[in-house]
């Protein structure tokens, strides 16, 4: 449970749009509700994001 339950906030009905949802509490949190948005933001040239997008290649492939 995110400290200030902003949470609380999230309509159900956001999930059926398929779309990102983020959440401002005490902290920051995106919910992605599928892969090619976080897929995006980890091809860069950040040598900490190298990795990343195999990872979630090989994770999503075993989800068809």
């Amino acid at each position: 449970m995110l400290p200030d339950q902003a949470a609380r906030d999230i309509e159900p009905e956001w999930f059926e749009e398929g779309e990102n949802i983020r959440v401002a509490d005490a902290f920051i949190a995106d919910i992605m509700l599928n892969t090619n948005g976080l897929l995006l933001t980890k091809r860069t040239m950040r040598d900490k994001d190298v990795a990343d997008p195999i990872i979630i290649e090989r994770a999503s492939d075993g989800n068809r």
